[in-house]
């Protein structure tokens, strides 16, 4: 239905790698009518998706929503070595009113996809025409992945003050990804092709309680508890021609994360808005190698992650500066500040004790509009990530370019021209640098416009 975007690390809901952003994915509830549509195009491109919802009592009056949908999708891709993906994906949600004020929800999610891969190719072999740029050394790269979830949660209002919320989900992923890096470099009889496996199950939910404030200021009071729970086995090893020959890891990797949180919302003035809160992030980790002779080891870290967040519309009538000039009357001046943080590989504790790495951000900016139609936002930030882990395309692998920092500006403008036609652009300018030797962070986009 939508994507609820949030900018940087400023609430305490988010916690692993809600850094630069976090998105929550808000998935359709009911549809109005059902659909089935067939698609396709070049390459050998296929779709077929379906969806429908109940009609009738509970569901005509609003008390009771359900969607099912299906979808079927393959393409060969523009390859000379077919890309031969396969995707099949099923949703279901639902939501109900039990009595006045309890409402259950939930949803369950099915995925299954396998494909091959062109995989990197050299630029010096393209340029010589030995090789179609759409050519392959190896072509016996891909893999193939499933995942099923499912999600079952309750909202609760005891009182127009109060909302209790509450969800459990359940996750089984497995991966199977077959890739080639560096073709023959290290073994030219056999190349060098490794295999990734990953088969996990991962478990969380998260409670939240909150309870509208009147005297002395309007606001709200929130406390919240989320945690997660892995239980995977990830393998790397070398492969030829997808059959494996060998495991250079093999891990059961436990992780569990446990994050008491705390947030007051406080509208002191008709013009002043302020949201602040801490979240405490708990990670314990045990790792178990399937290696000969490989180590057991085990460990915790913990992390607190302070945010705030203050709009002010000074301008507006119930401010301290009154305006009739609109642009000032509805700007809206925003400052943030929060930590977030990432989580490394916990496999890496051994060399690296530090598993949580900060990542301390702030923002300024403002938004108004400079006519009735016309809505313009500008805002500069700074994001500081204390271990960045980096993709090493050539290798395959990442590696830890120490601490980083992002300085950038960001400017938006939106005019409605009619009741059917719009005109919108986007630009934002990012500097992202290591700290220690003020180095350009390799693959960091820089410039991003959109309109």
């Amino acid at each position: 239905a939508r994507l609820d975007v949030a900018k940087g690390p400023y609430s305490v809901r988010h916690g692993d790698f809600a850094t630069a952003a976090a998105i929550d994915f808000v998935p359709w509830t009911s549809a109005p009518e059902s659909i089935v549509k067939l698609e396709a195009g070049e390459f050998d491109t296929w779709r077929a998706v379906g969806l429908a919802s109940p009609r009738g009592g509970a569901f005509d009056d609003g008390r009771a929503s359900a969607l099912v949908s299906i979808e079927a999708y393959h393409t060969d891709g523009p390859f000379r070595n077919d890309e031969d993906l396969t995707r099949v994906s099923v949703f279901g949600s639902g939501s109900a009113m039990l009595g006045d004020d309890v409402r259950v929800f939930g949803h369950v999610l099915g995925y299954d996809a396998d494909w091959n891969a062109s995989g990197l190719i050299p630029q010096r072999l393209v340029d010589a025409g030995a090789l179609s740029r759409f050519g392959s050394l190896d072509p016996t790269e891909g893999g193939s992945s499933t995942r099923v979830q499912g999600k079952l949660g309750a909202e609760w209002t005891p009182t127009p003050q109060t909302r209790v919320n509450a969800f459990g989900y359940l996750v089984h992923y497995d991966l199977d990804l077959f890739s080639n890096f560096t073709f023959a470099l290290a073994d030219p009889a056999n190349g060098d092709g490794i295999v990734q496996k990953d088969d996990r199950i991962q478990a969380g939910g998260n409670l939240e309680i909150e309870r509208l404030l009147d005297a002395p200021f309007d606001g709200a009071l929130r406390g919240g508890l989320a945690t997660r729970y892995d239980d995977a086995r990830v393998r790397l090893g070398t492969q030829t021609r997808r059959t494996p020959t060998g495991f250079t890891s093999d891990d059961d990797v436990r992780e569990l994360s446990v994050a008491p949180y705390v947030e007051l919302e406080l509208l002191p003035a008709s013009w002043v808005r302020f949201v602040s809160g801490v979240r405490y992030e708990i990670f314990e980790y045990d790792v178990q190698s399937h290696l000969p002779g490989g180590p057991r080891f085990r460990g915790d870290d913990r992390i607190w992650l302070p945010k705030a967040n203050l709009v002010l519309t000074p301008f507006a009538g119930g401010g301290p500066l009154p305006s009739d000039w609109q642009p000032a009357r509805d700007l809206e001046l925003f400052l943030s500040f929060g930590v977030g943080f990432h989580s490394n590989d916990v496999r890496a504790a051994v060399a690296d004790e530090r598993i949580l790495a900060r990542a301390p951000g702030a923002e300024i900016g403002i938004h108004t509009h400079l006519l009735p139609n016309v809505t313009f936002s500008l805002g500069a930030f700074w994001l500081e990530i204390e271990d960045e882990l980096v993709f090493v395309g050539d290798e395959g692998t990442t590696e830890s370019s120490g601490r980083t920092r992002r300085l950038g500006v960001e400017v938006a403008a939106r005019a409605d021209l009619t009741d059917w036609l719009y005109v919108r652009g986007d630009a934002g300018f990012t500097d992202a640098r290591t700290t220690a030797e003020d180095a350009r962070l390799v693959q960091a986009p820089r410039f991003i416009a959109k309109g």
